[in-house]
């Protein structure tokens, strides 16, 4: 199986430390792939040699506050798009899962001429989202979570350092039951599998040390964004599952109807962690567009 390189730092010019990971040849298309929140870039297999098949440099930034990544509080959503931008120096393909995806199209954004594709999947939407019930897109303990990062830092640091107690030491088995009543039967069932795995061990490294990287992505996501969707050129596909109870596809649905171009792909069958078991198609529909 395809798996990536030891863990990189770059020195941005600020002094801040950038952690990323890569897979894949060193002159393949970079392929930028944003990690959901809060879960650390853990690569899964499948998306370096989906990547790799679809002739890709796999890209997995680890955003400010994660793993070795300079915490950086008061970051936005298009301020980190600057910080990935240093790692770039030609034409790039971004994806962003879940709290991945304002990442993905901020990049898109800052980078217009640069970005030959982008493509969110289960993404939220902005808070800003004219005519979306927001936190209608949330269920319990996830819902209770944004409200917190609504209220501000001094309310949702103490819930995350309550919650980080149990993820750093609970195994997979552990982590999935908390998330099932949450999950509709299709992410139950893909968690039954090796996401498990992947999820325990992102879950792991996000709260290690600290929570900061959890923390400024929720209240990042909770004011503006720092860029206009209209700033997004490069032909876009919104993904999102059907019975994703995660993130509910409102979210989606908002999305494709305002990001420029967008092209929507909403899946029946699938949630918000079973429909990365399409990440080789999502690959190849970037590879037709970004080549």
């Amino acid at each position: 199986m395809a798996s990536p390189n030891p863990a990189q730092r770059a020195q941005l010019p600020d002094g801040r430390v950038l952690e990323y990971l890569t897979a894949g040849a060193a002159d393949g298309l970079p392929l930028v792939l944003h990690h959901r929140t809060p879960l650390t870039a853990v690569n899964h297999p499948a998306f370096a040699e989906a990547a790799i098949k679809h002739g890709f440099r796999l890209i997995m930034p680890i955003r400010p506050g994660y793993g070795a990544s300079t915490a950086t509080p008061g970051r936005t959503v298009a301020s980190f798009a600057d910080d990935v931008a240093y790692l770039l120096d030609g034409p790039f393909v971004t994806i962003g899962h879940s709290g991945g995806g304002p990442y993905a199209l901020a990049l898109a954004a800052a980078l217009p001429d640069l970005c030959h594709g982008v493509a969110t999947i289960a993404g939220v939407a902005p808070f800003d989202a004219e005519g979306l019930d927001w936190f209608g897109g949330f269920v319990g303990a996830g819902l209770a979570e944004y409200r917190a990062a609504a209220q501000g830092e001094a309310t949702l640091t103490p819930m995350l350092q309550t919650a980080a107690e149990f993820m750093r030491t609970a195994d997979p088995a552990a982590l999935t039951a908390s998330l099932a009543a949450r999950l509709s039967e299709p992410d139950r069932l893909a968690l039954a599998g090796d996401f498990a795995d992947w999820i325990a061990a992102g879950t792991h490294q996000t709260v290690t040390a600290q929570v900061a990287g959890w923390r400024d992505d929720d209240l990042a996501f909770v004011q503006g964004w720092g860029f206009e969707l209209k700033a997004v050129h490069a032909p876009a596909t919104i993904w999102h599952g059907e019975q994703d109870q995660l993130l509910a596809p409102s979210h989606g649905r908002w999305l494709a109807d305002h990001v420029p171009s967008a092209h929507a792909e909403f899946l029946p069958g699938e949630g918000h962690i079973s429909i990365l078991r399409h990440f080789d198609e999502i690959c190849a529909r970037l590879s037709s567009i970004g080549g």
